[in-house]
């Protein structure tokens, strides 16, 4: 059977500036952040995920994110 985490995302912008910002929340353990960069959100995630091998992230956890956008960038490259 798989391993299974929820967690609760809000993004927004601030008026007038380019900035998004953001919370994120893990479900099970309802610990939560706020962020300014995709990266500390794909970290708190990894962190919560059971992709953790001998202390290491698993190869598939190094993979980059897809862009939501489309296109070939990655997550956590900013266009």
């Amino acid at each position: 059977m798989g391993y299974y985490n929820s967690f609760v995302v809000k993004i927004w912008t601030e008026d007038g500036q380019n900035l998004t910002r953001g919370y994120i929340q893990h479900v099970g353990t309802q610990e939560s952040i706020y962020f300014a960069d995709w990266e500390k959100m794909a970290n708190f995630m990894l962190s919560h995920l059971n992709w953790h091998v001998n202390g290491d992230i698993g190869d598939e956890a190094k993979q980059p994110l897809p862009n939501p956008r489309g296109g070939e960038s990655s997550l956590w490259e900013q266009s």
